[in-house]
Order: structure tokens, then sequence, then C-alpha cells
């Protein structure tokens, strides 16, 4: 098995898991925090996605991230600065 094949069996494998257990949670389910020192579920997320897109676009494909490419720290209200890895 070629390592292309294996990252996208990966990937393909953690998107149905992921995609299983979301299945149905609402925007209010999944940022909401069962008390003041506990993560939500968006907020346990969001390392996942991050290092997926740092992997997939910085690593792999040579090019920049979609949540800097896309504006997403605009759209999120987060600064690019602070979420910024080096490879």
């Amino acid at each position: 098995m070629e390592a292309k094949e294996l990252i996208l069996r990966s990937l393909e494998q953690s998107q149905g898991y992921l995609t299983r257990v979301l299945d149905g949670l609402t925007q209010e389910e999944a940022i909401w925090s069962p008390g003041p020192e506990c993560n939500s579920i968006a907020f346990i997320l969001w390392p996942v996605i991050r290092v997926e897109d740092l992997f997939i676009n910085r690593v792999i494909q040579r090019e920049k991230e979609l949540y800097e490419a896309e504006g997403w720290q605009e759209k999120l209200g987060t600064p690019v600065k602070a979420y910024q890895y080096t490879i």
C-alpha cells in the first residue's frame, strides 16, 4: 500500500467515525459545555480539524492552509498567528 492510499484510507475512516458520532447533533449541542472547566464538543474537534488542514494542505500539498487561504480566521474571529504551526 502506498503512502497516499494509506493517508486517504485513514482520513476516510476518521471522517466516517466523526460523521456517525455527530449525526443529528445541533449547533447548540455542539457548543454546549457541561461546566466552566469543561470543553464543548466543538472545542474538542477544533484541533482535529486544524491538524488535518495543516497536514493535507501545508505538508502534503505545500499550499496555504484552508483556515488562512479561505479567510476562516475572519469568519471565526480568530487571529491567524494564534493558530499557525511551523513546519
